[in-house]
């Protein structure tokens, strides 16, 4: 009974509670239940452009040579492709796009 009991409570407490600290108001709301919103969040945005990088860009392990197809392009290019997993141009593009989906 007591599991039974515990449990119930561990359910509907998901939501956290918040206690006002005003001691005119002694009441307890549910914190998801505030509605925010965001307004203008489109505005003002900077835009930034990845520009290619020169030939002497700073590569994984100095003085070696980058393969053909990691040219400097592509943001975080710094050469580094030991397997060759880049060197068909559709997989690039299909890894670069992963790289942005996934934040890294």
């Amino acid at each position: 009974a007591a599991a039974a009991a515990a449990a119930a409570w561990a359910i509907s407490s998901t939501c956290p509670r918040v206690t006002a600290l005003m001691p005119s108001r002694e009441r307890v709301t549910p914190a998801c239940s505030q509605r925010r919103t965001r307004r203008n969040a489109t505005k003002g945005g900077v835009s930034s452009v990845c520009e290619p990088l020169p030939p002497d860009r700073p590569l994984w392990f100095p003085g070696s040579s980058p393969p053909p197809w990691l040219d400097g392009s592509l943001p975080g290019d710094f050469g580094f492709d030991p397997l060759g997993l880049g060197s068909d141009p559709e997989l690039l593009r299909w890894f670069a796009q992963a790289e942005l989906m996934h934040s890294r």
